[in-house]
């Protein structure tokens, strides 16, 4: 499918949407951009690449006859992406910390602090 990105980079917020070539806009996607533009352009951009997945999935099963239901299982769809994504992003996170731990330089000698 044809489309076009279009990205609104702001001093705070990126925002990004995918438009059709008969101008239909089919997802969005913002982020803060935290003085970090191109990562903030690649972000906003993915999420609008996403939320147009999902738009047009649900486009697709209302259009072959849906039942109703079309809304109700892209949105389960959606949790389950984000879910997976949070997960990754939260495994990731956790190696990187046990990197930067294992890296620090009084590894051996760190004292145990309660919280």
């Amino acid at each position: 499918m044809d489309c076009f990105v279009g990205i609104d980079l702001g001093s705070t917020t990126t925002k990004s949407i995918y438009m059709s070539p008969d101008e239909e806009i089919l997802g969005r996607g913002i982020t803060n951009s935290r003085s970090n533009y191109a990562l903030a352009c690649e972000v906003a951009a993915d999420e609008a690449e996403i939320n147009s997945r999902f738009n047009v999935l649900r486009k697709r099963l209302e259009a072959s006859g849906d039942d109703g239901s079309a809304a109700e299982v892209t949105q389960w769809l959606t949790a389950r992406f984000r879910l997976a994504q949070h997960l990754l992003q939260t495994d990731a996170l956790e190696e990187e910390c046990r990197r930067v731990v294992a890296e620090w330089p009084d590894a051996g000698e760190r004292a145990d602090y309660e919280a």
